[in-house]
């Protein structure tokens, strides 16, 4: 669920997008309260999940902020993001494209709808969501309009695509940190 609230700083309050374990996840369900279905087992090549290419820009879980990107900060991601509270991220939202990092300035979270997204796989905005089964194959958490990709071989990484009649229209990676 997303809530905008606008005072000086624009503040997005995230809450329940992702999982970060399976006993959440089968609490969490997508809005129409459908139960989402877990493969336990299911894990992705993490190359796979934590990275997203948007027009010329190369995003990577785990990646430094810039300093430049730093200075232009204009939202802060607030909540509980993947069932626990982190506390109040940096982000910074340009192009439909929200970006969040740590205290680290390490990138832990992008979301897009940016029609010029791509993954290294050639899953982008617009595809099916029968192109990215053949691509990344069984899903870790699946509902009719929700699909999430993870890998856990050294920390939680992973990618939520979000679909509108079988086609893309989100994207989503993110460290479960």
């Amino acid at each position: 669920m997303l809530h905008i609230i606008k005072p000086k700083k624009m503040i997005i309050v995230i809450t329940s997008i992702l999982c970060l374990s399976s006993c959440f996840a089968q609490k969490t369900s997508d809005q129409n309260n459908e139960q989402p279905i877990i493969t336990r087992g299911a894990y992705t090549k993490l190359e796979s999940v934590n990275q997203l290419i948007i027009g010329d820009q190369k995003f990577k879980i785990g990646q430094t902020i810039n300093q430049d990107t730093i200075d232009k900060s204009n939202i802060i991601l607030k909540g509980d993001f993947f069932e626990i509270n982190l506390g109040e991220l940096l982000g910074f939202e340009e192009n439909n494209i929200q970006i969040g990092w740590n205290n680290r300035n390490r990138l832990i979270y992008v979301s897009t709808t940016n029609k010029n997204t791509k993954t290294i796989n050639g899953i982008g905005i617009g595809s099916s969501k029968k192109e990215v089964i053949d691509i990344l194959g069984t899903a870790y958490l699946s509902t009719s309009n929700r699909l999430r990709y993870q890998n856990i071989d050294f920390e939680l990484q992973g990618m939520v695509l979000y679909f509108v009649n079988d086609k893309v229209n989100r994207i989503i990676i993110f460290a479960g940190i």
